[in-house]
């Protein structure tokens, strides 16, 4: 009795371990991602090498006057890709050059191949044109990629 018990326990603890440690089916693929103005890559369920391009909208603070810009960001570091292929992290840098202030943060999810995450943005930085006055920019969009390679 004892022999066919530990028979049956050993395949099913060795199975289960496996499932642990395997990857879930909503994990990402490693390679490359690419959509619109966001691309990255997926290696060992993590987000790294991520270049966003984002129109932001900004204000020169204390003058209520709006304008746009386009501005690439590149977050450094990586994100873990969690449970069900979800992930989510922020970044923050005090300051680059003449741009301070700099703030980075994104929640998406891997599905089928494919990415999907809404990211906020935004930065700051002196106007060189009226000394003393910042200027704010921000900008929220959601970006979706999938694996090109």
């Amino acid at each position: 009795m004892q022999g066919l018990l530990r028979r049956a326990l050993v395949p099913a603890c060795v199975i289960g371990v496996l499932l642990l440690v395997a990857p879930g089916a909503n994990a990402a693929p490693s390679g490359r991602y690419k959509g619109g103005d966001i691309e990255f890559r997926v290696s060992q369920n993590r987000i790294n090498k991520i270049s966003i391009l984002s129109y932001h909208t900004c204000q020169r603070i204390g003058t209520g006057e709006f304008f746009n810009e386009l501005q690439r960001f590149t977050p450094r570091g990586g994100f873990e890709i969690g449970g069900g292929g979800s992930f989510s992290g922020s970044r923050y840098v005090m300051r680059v050059n003449d741009y301070f202030d700099i703030r980075f943060a994104w929640v998406g999810r891997f599905r089928k191949g494919r990415m999907r995450a809404k990211v906020q943005t935004m930065y700051k930085y002196y106007d060189p044109y009226s000394p003393g006055t910042i200027i704010s920019c921000y900008s929220e969009k959601t970006f979706s990629a999938k694996r090109r390679g």
